[in-house]
């Protein structure tokens, strides 16, 4: 496997077509056999091997002046060895760049970028690589309309990418020339490495979001925008991007995400602009304390009922259980005070026995922790569960003290939400 980095930035043949070499002169060339090539090689083999499992990589190797600075980036909805497989035949087949310091090469695919100069603490985006993909013109008189479209589908995207722990996120929107019938899709795409804090991603991306119309045109059908840290692309009626294995959530008009599933849609027809219940319907103790109090409900609601499930599991009990025992009022504050204290073994079904990892037990009581917090917005998504249950190099959030459900409630209580029929969907697709 290292034999093809031995060779690195040295043999042929040259990157596939579709590839984009950027090749800096400032920091001149580095000698075989170097300090800084050992360093390079320790290096591109370290991130490939995250990048395989994290569709992303950041980090550095070796001291100045031989220091080598690295991000490596996959597309998403790729999988583990074809992300490994792509980055290793870039860097050993660019033979216009070799043995330059400063190279990035750039696909639809992947972004990959090592340089001497330290881009990753200013999490530089550059260089960037415009790429018209479809030149083609929507007609004038429908360019507003086209321009508005992809310029909040992209702002959708960029805002779920930068709240989700893959900061990855594609999705599609309905098109037509006239206002009357649909007959398009416009999908896109947009991504940022995953170090990058969720307000940094969001920077990234709204930065090349503004340069969008500038660079690729408002009336063109598909283009893309990549960088060493965040991406974009767009196409119509081009799904470009792997869904077989995703998670699609409805949006409103407002890409915002609909209520719509756990048994909701028997309440809120999905046809309707807004529904009432006359009642509180769900199971007492899973109900998130917004909706139990004041009937209010999100995509988050189902988030917290699914953290109780997870503390029920860990635990061995149900949460009824822990209702009026000893001095901890529920199992979620019971949960709350061992992790705390780190005593969190204590809270462990003892059934278990030794048959686990301590560490990933402690990684599920986190994230139930953190399903559980009284704030809707404080609570990840469940794509976002679901990548940090599936993950080891994700960084979690540190919980804060979580919600507490049982209280005595008025089940007359009404609940109102908002509901649209716009078609518009954010596709989280995990790479398999």
């Amino acid at each position: 496997m290292l034999l093809a980095l031995t060779i690195l930035l040295l043999s042929s043949p040259a990157p596939s077509a579709g590839d984009r070499l950027f090749c800096s002169h400032a920091s001149g060339k580095y000698k075989q056999n170097s300090t800084y090539m050992s360093n390079l090689r320790s290096l591109t083999d370290r991130l490939i091997g995250d990048a395989a499992r994290l569709h992303s990589a950041t980090g550095a190797s070796g001291e100045s002046p031989d220091r080598v600075y690295g991000a490596v980036l996959c597309r998403g909805d790729s999988t583990g060895p074809d992300c490994a497989r792509r980055l290793r035949e870039a860097l050993g087949g660019n033979d216009a760049c070799a043995l330059h310091r400063d190279v990035a090469i750039y696909s639809e695919l992947y972004q990959l970028r090592f340089s001497d100069q330290d881009f990753l603490s200013a999490f530089s985006n550059s260089p960037e690589w415009v790429d018209i993909t479809n030149p083609n013109p929507v007609p004038p008189a429908a360019t507003a309309r086209f321009d508005k479209l992809v310029t909040q589908l992209l702002s959708a995207l960029a805002d779920t990418a930068a709240r989700r722990p893959d900061r990855f996120a594609a999705g599609e929107a309905p098109w037509s020339w006239s206002r009357e019938k649909t007959e398009h899709k416009v999908y896109g795409l947009v991504q940022c490495t995953l170090d990058m804090p969720p307000e940094l991603c969001r920077s990234c991306l709204d930065g090349i979001l503004a340069e969008r119309r500038q660079k690729i045109g408002s009336d063109k059908m598909g283009g893309a925008i990549f960088g060493a840290r965040c991406t974009l692309r767009y196409e119509m009626d081009l799904k470009f991007f792997n869904s077989t294995s995703n998670r699609i959530l409805p949006l409103h008009s407002e890409l915002n995400p609909k209520i719509s599933d756990f048994g909701m849609a028997r309440i809120f027809p999905s046809d309707a602009t807004q529904a009432t219940a006359s009642r509180v319907v769900g199971t007492y103790g899973y109900m998130a304390p917004e909706y139990a109090s004041d009937g209010l409900l999100s995509i988050k609601s189902d988030v917290f009922s699914f953290g109780v499930l997870l503390l029920e599991i860990i635990t061995g009990k149900r949460s009824s259980g822990f209702q009026h025992r000893g001095e901890f009022y529920n199992l979620l504050e019971y949960a709350w005070e061992l992790w705390k204290d780190r005593r969190w073994n204590e809270f462990t079904d003892q059934s278990f026995g030794d048959e686990y990892k301590p560490r990933e037990l402690m990684k599920c009581l986190t994230v139930a922790l953190l399903c559980v917090q009284e704030k809707a917005t404080d609570r990840p998504t469940m794509p976002d569960v679901v990548v940090m249950l599936s993950n080891d190099g994700v960084t979690l959030a540190e919980p804060r003290r979580p919600a507490y459900t049982y209280m005595r409630l008025d089940v007359s209580v009404n609940v109102t939400a908002l509901y649209s029929r716009n078609e518009i969907t954010i596709t989280s697709t995990d790479g398999r």
